[in-house]
């Protein structure tokens, strides 16, 4: 906590700095596309955009602390002693903010609106910096806001710890993922604690399935009633109150009684257009796994961006501000070239995480539909982040324990 001034100090210094020279030189190289200038701005922000920091980091502790002895390679006490870490932290952020500033107001000059600027007889100054300038610099604020929240973002975990205001929803019961056998361990444990005797009812039910048929709906419904305890559970262990932020949609394509489920309908959308009109979220988190049309991840995902769409469609001007952000699940991850956010996890972190995804114990150590992993979900989940997060350090980036990574869907 004591060094934290400190940490924030260089960054603001190095990323103001950043701003200061990166966005005049993209501007000035898109202005002067193809030009030698513009030329010499690619090739240096490449070169700064690709070696790791790290790498300069070491390069500039050997030449002027050890070398030449002109500046001081650790310690606190002097501005000399920031001008070393502002360096190499201004130039992993200028290689990438002269770039992309370049690339906005190509893209930006290229527009309608400028081109009738210029064809009414405004100057080529006023058009750039007065019409062009402003609407280039959105995609670059952006930018920015990034890379200030990605020292301190976070998924659900971070977002509860930070005191927003997090609510679950559930959009499917989860019934037919549980194994008969936790439902009997369930009712032998009630029994056991002195509640109702129902482990000969479950029992019951349980021999009377029939190979290929939906199961009985009584079954189902205690299969669903742990889902939803295991559920609760997960969200009190990383602090939120599931009676007030934990939702169980239950859509209506999902209770077929068996693996084959009952066709998507308006009474799906239905239901989750009444959540989020109740809550009316800044930002929505949904599985992004579309690979399998008949997935229910996909089925669940496309029902959420209908009920969106249509929200939209109704003149709901709330939307405007939300943002809408895709996971994957635990068999893949986004590719890194596609990725709009990534928030870096801590080694505790990732033990809550892993604390919350035991609590789902129907479907930890018996994995129901396992494809062809056969590894329980939490080592899934943990090696895809680890790996992330090695990907990332590859790319000279920092290094952390594991970094989860998102899609910006709108």
């Amino acid at each position: 906590i004591a060094r934290l001034p400190i940490t924030f100090a260089i960054s603001m210094y190095s990323i103001l700095i950043a701003v200061i020279t990166g966005i005049p030189m993209g501007v000035y190289a898109a202005v002067k596309q193809n030009g030698h200038f513009d030329k010499f701005v690619l090739v240096i922000t490449s070169v700064l955009h690709c070696v790791p920091n790290y790498v300069f980091a070491m390069i500039f502790i050997m030449v002027f602390a050890l070398q030449l002895n002109v500046l001081p390679a650790y310690g606190i006490g002097s501005v000399r002693h920031f001008i070393l870490p502002c360096l190499c932290i201004f130039i992993s952020n200028f290689g990438s903010m002269a770039r992309s500033m370049r690339t906005s107001m190509l893209e930006v000059i290229r527009s309608d609106y400028v081109m009738s600027a210029r064809a009414q007889g405004y100057s080529r100054n006023v058009v750039y910096f007065l019409h062009a300038l402003p609407n280039a610099m959105i995609p670059i604020i952006t930018q920015l806001g990034g890379r200030f929240a990605g020292a301190m973002g976070g998924t659900l975990i971070r977002l509860v710890q930070q005191g927003h205001d997090v609510h679950v929803a559930y959009e499917t019961s989860g019934d037919v993922a549980v194994h008969d056998d936790v439902v009997l361990q369930h009712m032998d444990a009630a029994y056991q604690l002195g509640f109702a005797d129902k482990f000969a009812e479950a029992k019951s039910l349980v021999d009377s399935k029939v190979p290929g048929a939906p199961e009985p709906r009584a079954l189902l419904e205690m299969k669903a009633a742990i889902r939803r305890s295991e559920a609760r559970s997960a969200l009190r262990s990383v602090g939120l109150n599931y009676e007030t932020n934990a939702h169980f949609l239950n859509l209506p394509f999902y209770e077929s009684g068996g693996i084959k489920k009952n066709p998507r309908s308006q009474a799906d959308v239905d239901i989750i257009k009444d959540l989020l009109m109740r809550l009316k979220p800044h930002q929505i988190y949904m599985a992004g796994d579309l690979a399998d049309p008949h997935g229910t991840h996909r089925v669940c995902t496309e029902a959420a961006l209908d009920a969106v769409e249509q929200l939209r469609e109704e003149g709901q001007a709330w939307l405007s501000e939300t943002n809408i952000w895709l996971y994957r699940g635990a068999w893949m991850e986004w590719e890194l070239g596609r990725v709009d956010m990534a928030v870096p996890l801590s080694p505790d972190e990732m033990i809550i995480k892993r604390h919350a995804i035991f609590r789902h114990l129907s479907q930890k150590d018996i994995v129901p539909f396992p494809g062809d992993d056969p590894r329980e979900f939490w080592q899934r989940a943990e090696e895809r982040t680890q790996n992330t997060a090695r990907l990332y350090d590859e790319l000279g980036m920092a290094e952390y324990q594991a970094i989860e990574v998102f899609l910006k869907l709108c």
